[in-house]
């Protein structure tokens, strides 16, 4: 199995845990190194950690099971309000170390209402999705190995499925800005692309967590789409040079002394022009001395 899952293609039965260990770049990789610093992308690659996931990232991710893998065995229902059980805690801990996911009891009755909730707002998923493949790609430009897993894959479309606290449109654009999730679309659409010789739509389903479960669904426009795979490229070509020579820098100045220049963000910049013309910043008028009489005068039994 390890022989045929290193091998370009796509493939539906890859084990999360045997897909995360392949050495190859994926879009997580690629918002390390082009949003943060090679260095600690390597550190990451080089000491991989598991946190177990917050309670409401377990009902996201099982909310994600009942909509796209309705079958899928790997849901483990812990019959427990909470986690301060010692055999809870096992329980949880067993299932993580089988790559299965537990849910207690009272959040799979979230997530069932989730689900129950998405169907009301929005359009039935199609019958035939694929979810969970593993697309395993060599980069046409540079022959680097790279990966993906898509949540689910149908026909020319790939779905993206968030649980978020807000499923605002509004609230989602910044998101998608701060967790670089149109590095992510645009790099699976490129993968798509290489492994099927076809362009797929790419569609992000957000769904709040919190009741009653609003959706919203999202298209990138060709503009968000381009700037995501722009960051794809320089993340790629940075890995290489990091890989070629060894060395994986972390936050160096690009000044002779080494010190970076720090200037205010300008959206601070606006904020500071508008308090100066507001007066914010002009030292306290002295009091005239009609000012002082009329005080005194206020003040007089």
């Amino acid at each position: 199995m390890i022989n045929e899952i290193m091998n370009n293609g796509i493939f539906p039965k890859i084990k999360e845990s045997s897909y995360h260990a392949l050495p190859r770049l994926s879009s997580s990789g690629m918002k390390m190194i082009i949003e943060d610093c090679p260095a600690a992308f390597r550190y990451a690659a080089d000491h991989p950690e598991r946190d177990d996931p917050s309670r409401d990232t377990e009902i996201g991710t099982a909310a994600h099971l009942l909509l796209l893998e309705p079958q899928s065995p790997r849901l483990v229902l812990i019959d427990a309000e909470d986690y301060r059980t010692k055999v809870a805690k096992e329980l949880r801990s067993d299932a993580y170390a089988d790559g299965r996911s537990p849910i207690l009891a009272p959040d799979m009755e979230k997530a069932k209402e989730m689900v129950t909730a998405f169907y009301r707002q929005a359009a039935p998923l199609p019958s035939d999705i694929a979810a969970e493949v593993s697309y395993l790609w060599t980069d046409p430009e540079t022959g680097t190995a790279l990966k993906a897993r898509p949540d689910g894959a149908t026909g020319g479309m790939l779905i993206d499925y968030k649980t978020t606290a807000n499923a605002h449109p509004e609230a989602f654009a910044r998101r998608v800005v701060d967790n670089g999730h149109h590095i992510q679309a645009a790099h699976y659409l490129a993968g798509h692309r290489v492994l099927t010789g076809r362009d797929a739509d790419w569609l992000w389903i957000v769904q709040s967590t919190k009741p009653p479960f609003l959706v919203s669904v999202h298209r990138p426009t060709q503009g968000t789409l381009q700037a995501g795979y722009e960051k794809v490229r320089a993340a790629i070509a940075i890995y290489n040079a990091c890989r070629d020579s060894g060395k994986w820098p972390g936050y160096e100045a690009p000044t002779p002394d080494g010190v970076w220049s720090l200037d205010l963000p300008v959206w601070a910049k606006f904020q500071h022009e508008e308090r100066r013309e507001r007066g914010d910043f002009l030292p306290p008028k002295k009091p005239s001395a009609a000012d002082l009489e009329r005080a005194v005068r206020a003040q007089a039994p």
